[in-house]
């Protein structure tokens, strides 16, 4: 039962988080994984790692339960990001700012900070996903960029499997409106001629899932990967700790990475102001999670190299706010409240910029608790809401310029971006904080300024280059005249009127970067240190270069390879007196009737049908069978056989000998083809064919996701366990046999079914 206070029931922590005691001193099997922070990259990781089934994995994170999903699916709690602010000593740190915001590092460029959370930064993003360009990539391995661009079309990877999973695949989505269509329009006009340094303009890639019926109204919503993480640690809370295989430890500040022989071999941790140790095996994979500086902070105090810290990145951003008259602009359009977004991409012949574009319409008696469900970028929210006025549309232009990083950059020069342990600042554990020298070169400058020039160019254009038609908001008002006049030439003007500090995009990215050369890079194509055996990084640390976009979709999809590797190559562990007898080959099994099965790395996949694969090497009596399995579509079916005769691939009658054993079902339709209806209980998942139906319904987990049988056979008694739960109980003498072998169904074209870790053990 969750704990209860006076003023609230604390469910969501309660059924989230584990103590230390309850995660680490278990006395279960060792971990596969240990993550270290739940930010976007973390929790994203540890979930991918623990639905992959037969995996072990804990969660380390710094601060406390804060939020359980992004601030923009949650009612207006007044929660805020905090301004930057440079903090170059100790005595400048203010603490805490905005709840979990502080200042882990030190320097003279004013930066925003890290989220001490549960979920990290992931709950407060904008939600801009684009995608890294062919040109973004050209300084890539070429391998990642395959893999990004999912040249072998996998399912498992690529930025596709990424878009549709947070929800940026279908960029209009929730942009359904007159607004955005005749915008659209409007931008396409002025395309058709050539834009000095603009490409093309696109529609607004930002991570919302779901269509609703008034345009863009995406309550809910918004993305955040440790809804993920939430979803699975639900399902693992009843479980006792011993046997569970996920956790979430809160509080759990981890100060140092030891290691033996290039083995990360323990985790020195302050839980609650206590020091922890965690031995580390050196089959367990350690996974740093922290964001950039905090990552490579962790790294080159536990086991640094000459190249860390280097090829530090961030991105330029500059914020052209215009309005342009309702009556002018678009006449036409209803008066209702209405947003709309574009991505225009821009490059010069050395490096590459985007404005990202919203467009806010709104109405004369609005509401603001609906215009803060309706902004797409929270950090656009208080702005607009102070700024209403029917009778103008706004335009939020924010210009994102790459910066160029510098992989041989020296630590005493000013004048490069890099970072290195401070030799006397340290924190309140007494570990050294990192210092960060943030400075743009010559051509930064120069994209920065012709990033500057191109948007207002764009807004004039929208405007019809009518100087009465559109206002800019610069020295906290509306002004008829832009930040410049058109004689002096941009280098010459304020540029502070429109430019954020240089760290304020939150951003920062480089400084591990990876490649196939260890002699030039950190970290190799799976983001594993090339010189620490289990220790890997995830998150925008490991690009080689930055581009102009976002750097989250592609962190995620990085993150995804980086997790599906290790979950990979971790070897099942099997129970006491358990045998596997499927480890990757069908060398023991045999095929009978029609279809076939996909052996893809240790995991077996139908196709085709009907037809049953079974294992030949030996006859079962009385045993347990354990295995996983998944199902993708609601109308993919399979079974598990038991106890069956042998079975020769030539005899037309196998199926009538197959039906003189069991099958265990595997149908979450649980349709019965001669009556034609659904939801049958002798034909849902766990029951026994034409035996026995199910005791429970809906026990299965959602499409997509692993479940576990546990079917144990004695004598004539039969049950069967699903995801722990019992699901079926017989015990009669039906004329069956008692002994033969087990199997598995293909059921017809075009089901696929997924087994795992089948293992056996006789009684």
């Amino acid at each position: 039962m969750p704990e209860t206070h006076s003023f609230s029931s604390d469910m969501a922590t309660q059924f989230i988080c584990s103590t230390w005691e309850d995660a680490v001193e278990n006395k279960g099997l060792a971990f596969d994984a240990i993550i270290i922070g739940s930010g976007m990259a973390g929790a994203y990781t540890a979930e991918k790692i623990y639905r992959r089934g037969n995996t072990r994995v804990l969660v380390l994170e710094a601060g406390p339960f804060f939020l359980p999903d992004h601030i923009q699916n949650l009612p207006n709690l007044g929660i805020k990001i905090p301004p930057p602010i440079a903090v170059p000593t100790m005595d400048k740190d203010p603490g805490l700012r905005e709840h979990v915001w502080g200042m882990p590092w030190r320097s003279k460029t004013a930066f925003t900070g890290q989220a001490y959370n549960i979920g990290g930064k992931s709950i407060f993003w904008s939600g801009w996903a684009p995608r890294l360009t062919d040109e973004d990539l050209k300084n890539w391995p070429d391998e990642i960029v395959n893999y990004l661009y999912d040249s072998g079309k996998s399912i498992a990877a690529g930025y596709e499997a990424i878009e549709k999973e947070i929800g940026a695949y279908d960029t209009t989505d929730f942009y359904t409106s007159a607004l955005q269509k005749e915008f659209k329009k409007k931008l396409d006009a002025i395309f058709k001629n050539r834009v000095p340094t603009m490409d093309k303009v696109e529609d607004a890639p930002i991570a919302v899932q779901g269509k609703l019926g008034n345009s863009n109204l995406f309550g809910f919503q918004k993305f955040t990967s440790l809804r993920l993480l939430i979803e699975a640690l639900r399902q693992e809370a009843h479980a006792l700790p011993e046997h569970r295989r996920l956790f979430l430890v809160p509080r759990a500040h981890v100060l140092k990475l030891n290691t033996a022989n290039g083995i990360v071999s323990s985790i020195e941790v302050s839980y609650c102001g206590q020091l922890k140790i965690i031995p580390v095996a050196p089959t367990c994979n350690v996974v740093m999670a922290l964001g950039t500086i905090e990552n490579t902070r962790l790294a080159l105090d536990s086991f640094p190299t000459s190249l860390m810290g280097k090829n530090l990145m961030t991105q330029m951003r500059s914020n052209t706010i215009v309005r342009i008259k309702r009556s002018a602009l678009l006449p036409k359009l209803p008066w209702k409240l209405d947003t709309a977004a574009f991505l225009v991409r821009g490059s010069t012949t050395q490096a590459r910029y985007h404005l990202q574009i919203v467009v806010v319409a709104l109405e004369k008696n609005n509401s603001d608790a609906v215009l803060y469900k309706m902004i797409p970028d929270v950090t656009l929210n208080d702005h607009t809401l102070s700024l209403e006025n029917p009778d103008w549309i706004v335009l939020y232009v924010t210009g994102v310029g790459e910066m160029q990083g510098n992989k041989k950059a020296e630590y005493i020069n000013l004048k490069d971006s890099w970072m290195n342990m401070s030799s006397d600042q340290v924190d309140e554990f007494g570990m050294k904080r990192s210092w960060i020298n943030l400075a743009t070169s010559a051509e930064d400058d120069t994209l920065w300024d012709i990033m500057d020039v191109a948007a207002l160019e764009l807004v004039k254009k929208i405007a019809d280059n009518n100087p009465e038609n559109i206002q800019y908001y610069y020295k906290k008002d509306y002004q008829n005249e832009a930040w410049y006049a058109d004689s002096p030439p941009p280098s010459t003007r304020d540029n502070s009127l429109v430019r954020d500090f240089l760290s304020a995009p939150n951003t920062e990215g480089g400084t591990l970067w990876l490649g196939k050369d260890a002699k030039v890079s950190v970290t190799d194509m799976n983001a594993k240190f090339h010189h620490i055996a289990n220790a890997y990084v995830v998150g925008p640390a490991v690009f080689p270069t930055m581009g102009s976009a976002s750097p989250t979709l592609t962190s995620l999809a990085l993150a995804r390879k980086t997790a599906l590797h290790i979950a990979k190559n971790i070897p099942f562990k099997c129970e006491p007196d358990f045998k596997l007898i499927y480890e990757g080959t069908l060398s023991d099994w045999r095929m009978v009737g029609a279809g076939k099965w996909n052996t893809l790395d240790n995991l077996l996949e139908t196709e085709g049908g009907p037809g049953i694969l079974w294992y030949g090497k030996e006859q079962y009596g009385d045993f347990i069978l354990r295995l996983d399995w998944k199902a993708n579509l609601l109308t993919d079916d399979s079974g598990i056989y038991l106890r069956m005769p042998h079975l020769d691939s030539f005899d037309t009658a196998w199926q009538a000998k197959a039906d003189t054993g069991w099958e265990v079902q595997i149908d979450e339709r649980g349709f019965d083809s001669a009556l034609n209806t659904e939801r049958n209980k002798d034909k849902l998942t766990g029951a026994v064919y034409n035996v026995s139906p199910v005791m429970k319904n809906r026990v299965s987990r959602p499409l997509g996701e692993w479940n576990s049988f546990e079917i144990t056979a004695k004598g004539f008694e039969l049950t069967v366990m699903l995801n722990g739960v019992l699901i079926n109980k017989i015990s009669h003498n039906s004329g069956r046999m008692l002994q033969g072998y087990v199997g598995l169904q293909n059921h017809h074209l075009g089901s696929k079914v997924q087994f795992a870790n089948i293992r056996i053990k006789k009684i």
